[in-house]
């Protein structure tokens, strides 16, 4: 050998061993999750519902179509009605 140590080979001089080890802790402000879920009416449960306005209709969750997302509890949510 010539001093330099070819691709895929380790000198039997050079046998340094390392351990790595550690750990990230950050903090983080809590946080509310909102989960919006789709309701569907049957199409005659629908139909009832125009016809007989005490009709209580059951809807049908649609859990694939849900959609959820998060914000930092602090934060104010403001919203108005019509």
């Amino acid at each position: 050998m010539n001093g330099f140590i070819q691709p895929g080979r380790v000198s039997s001089a050079q046998t340094d061993t390392y351990y790595i080890s550690g750990r990230h802790e950050s903090l983080r402000e809590d946080e509310i999750e909102y989960r919006i879920n789709l309701l569907r009416l049957r199409a005659d449960e629908s139909q009832k519902v125009q016809l007989d306005s005490s009709y209580v209709p059951t809807p049908i969750l649609e859990k694939r179509l849900a959609h959820s997302f998060r914000i930092p509890s602090s934060t104010v949510v403001k919203y108005g009605l019509g």
